[in-house]
């Protein structure tokens, strides 16, 4: 009794925390290739967790055959996973030998499926390891947990500095754990005893959870996609609202199946909701990104003749798609009022406005009887000088605008302002203009010459094992006793009285190191120059630990950019430990 209420327990939180967690990892991680087959993993193992569970309570022929074709569906995933890790070269390498064993995967589950009979006595046998008959079969299903369970082992331990990394270390425990399990299973089919499978059971649930952390690891302190408290809050959230929900029906005498069904249901629905919330979040945010992008091409000078009205409607249309409104319009200060350059489902252009009541120091929200169809405006500014107006009218499907909705409307003039501003400054004369365009051009020319130097510089000397060891120490910054210990403040020859000391004085260093990226003066607010975005990219991540899409958002950068400038600053870091390191020598 006591060893089948253990296996009941355990497939119970087994399904649970598996199923959460690919969940999870979908809305987080989506479209990572290494995250996106733990979520096939994840999936397929809570599929066998569950099925295992109802087995217990409502035996059906055949369940053991799914189990099995899940087990294969979870391992193929795990060894393409592995694949995913390998160096590009090894890794287009591994193709053929990944496509045979998805084959392999996809016909070996078909003959268990439509095999019901496959396993032998399955009534009756809940909790111990199912046998197999001897049959091709057999032969073909336990050939192919070998194979796959070697090759992901050979892939793990054939990576470099697979051990040296916490991600290498918590890859390659979560992969034993399986493997060990496969190998219990294995045994169990030769063994005439029966093995209890909750050991089977337990050893899966502790590699698939290992691997679920590492991942969300990844995402939280590597690539920087969620903040530290999300993976825990989101977990006792989710996990705490369906466990009080099987509390109640517990409470109320219902079955252990119908128990299991409540736990299933909560979870996903309850993650769907929040997969839904990502999605329009994303979506959101890549709109944001979009028109941010359009209001920084209104700053280019490529084409200072042309007239600011046609920069301005493309922005108006992002603008309003992006805070659900119909119509906006932009109006430009004249001596007798203001006059609309730009509009989009509103005043038509040309028209004169009054200078009352559209001359404000800041956003102004108008009476509805005096002008039904606009609800705010907010000023255009050059210094201290109102020299435009933005105008838009009532959201299109909420009661009133929000927080945010407002501050991008002030973003929007703001760039509306520097522009006309600019406008003003340049040339009057065709002349001028032209000899400007050169002076430009050269100028841009020599910052090329300049900026192809520096990155061949940066791209030939420091070695990757440099740049990685580089990177986590500055993962662990604000952590002097781990950084006390990490092999830069020995290469570094940082010295302490003690660990603590010596990884206080290491991030002292690095600190002087990310400030010598930048260019100079204060800060500029937005939108940030691209001279500073070595800086403000390692400055924000490390030092102030501002998540990665935080930062893309202020820079209007999509993530292909911001991790081509991360790498491109950390290789700059890296050069200068190499130059410090040959001037030490040098002095010696």
């Amino acid at each position: 009794m006591f060893l089948q209420n253990l296996t009941i327990t355990t497939d119970f939180i087994a399904f649970s925390l598996t199923l959460w967690l690919a969940f999870y990892l979908l809305g987080r991680g989506f479209p990572g290739p290494v995250t996106m087959r733990a979520v096939i993993v994840l999936f397929a193992l809570s599929a066998f967790f569950f099925n295992a569970y109802t087995n217990i309570f409502n035996q059906i022929v055949g369940s053991a055959s799914i189990r099995a074709a899940m087990l294969m569906i979870a391992l193929s995933a795990w060894y393409s996973l592995t694949v995913q890790l390998l160096p590009a070269q090894r890794h287009k390498a591994k193709l053929p030998m990944l496509a045979i064993i998805h084959l392999a995967t996809l016909l070996v589950s078909m003959a268990l499926i439509s095999n019901k009979d496959s396993f032998l006595a399955e009534q009756g046998n809940s909790i111990w390891v199912a046998h197999m008959k001897v049959s091709p079969i057999f032969g073909t299903y336990g050939l192919f947990q070998v194979a796959a369970s070697g090759a992901i082992l050979f892939n793990l331990l054939s990576l470099p500095r697979t051990g040296q990394h916490m991600q290498g270390k918590y890859f390659l425990l979560a992969s034993l754990m399986p493997i060990s399990a496969v190998s219990f299973g294995i045994a169990g089919l030769g063994f005439s005893t029966p093995l209890p499978r909750v050991i089977q059971d337990g050893l899966l649930l502790s590699g698939v959870l290992i691997l679920g952390l590492s991942i969300a690891r990844h995402q939280t302190m590597v690539e920087r996609r969620t903040t530290l408290q999300d993976f825990p809050l989101s977990m006792f959230s989710v996990l705490g609202l369906s466990g009080l929900y099987v509390l109640i029906a517990a409470y109320l005498q219902k079955s252990p199946l119908f128990l299991g069904g409540i736990m299933l249901l909560a979870i996903s629905t309850h993650c769907l909701l929040d997969l839904a919330r990502e999605y329009l979040e994303r979506k959101r945010s890549k709109v944001n990104t979009q028109l941010h992008q359009q209001v920084r091409h209104l700053e280019n000078l490529e084409a200072p003749t042309k007239a600011p009205g046609e920069l301005f409607q493309a922005a108006l249309v992002l603008l309003c798609e992006n805070i659900g409104t119909d119509s906006a319009w932009v109006a430009t200060r004249q001596a007798d009022g203001y006059q609309v350059t730009a509009s989009y489902q509103a005043l038509a252009i040309g028209s004169l406005l009054p200078g009352q009541p559209f001359s404000t120091p800041d956003l102004l929200q108008l009476d509805d009887s005096a002008y039904p169809e606009c609800a705010w405006i907010a000023p255009a500014l050059a210094g201290t000088r109102q020299v435009a107006v933005v105008g838009i009218a009532h959201p299109r499907r909420k009661l009133g605008y929000t927080p945010d909705d407002l501050d991008l409307l002030s973003d929007v003039t703001d760039k509306i302002g520097s522009i006309l501003a600019i406008k003003d400054s340049l040339p009057a004369t065709q002349d001028q203009l032209n000899q400007l365009q050169l002076e430009t051009s050269a100028r841009t020319d020599q910052l090329r010459l300049k900026q192809d130097a520096l990155m061949t510089s940066l791209a030939g000397s420091p070695n990757q094992e440099l740049v990685s060891t580089l990177e986590e120490a500055l993962r662990h910054l604000q952590d002097y006793i781990t950084l006390g210990q990490s092999p830069l403040a020995r290469q570094m020859k940082i010295t302490g009285k003690n660990h603590v000391e010596r990884g206080r004085n290491l991030h002292d260093q690095l600190i002087q190191m990310i400030e010598s990226l930048h260019p100079g003066g204060a800060r500029p607010g937005d939108p940030i120059p691209r001279e500073w975005y070595n800086y403000v990219v390692l400055y924000d991540a490390y030092a102030r630990e501002i998540p990665n899409r935080e930062i893309m958002n202020r820079l209007y950068i999509s993530e292909g950019t911001f991790n081509r400038t991360r790498r491109n600053a950390l290789r700059g870091l890296a050069r200068l430990v190499l130059e410090k390191e040959s001037n030490d020598n040098a002095i010696k």
